[in-house]
């Protein structure tokens, strides 16, 4: 789990049960940055089991609400990112 310096702002991993493709490219990691505040179920929390529709957490706000979100091949290039990765 990361934070802003301005605003409290968390950042999550997901590892994908079953890959997708994506512009020819196989995905394994979901990546999802800026929530200003992760669900109690999932917060401090890694290696858990998330089912699709699952809160996670709620949006950042800078100038708008957001959430950052980005698709990776794989782990070792979310290894500079420090965050919590779940599954």
């Amino acid at each position: 789990v990361s934070q802003s310096r301005y605003q409290q702002q968390f950042t999550v991993k997901i590892k994908l049960d079953n890959p997708i493709t994506f512009e020819g490219k196989t995905i394994n990691f979901v990546y999802m940055t800026h929530f200003m505040e992760l669900d109690p179920s999932v917060l401090n929390k890694s290696g858990l089991k998330v089912e699709a529709g699952q809160v996670l957490g709620k949006m950042g706000f800078a100038n708008a609400w957001h959430l950052h979100i980005g698709l990776f091949q794989n782990l070792h290039l979310l290894a500079s990112r420090r965050s919590l990765l779940i599954s």
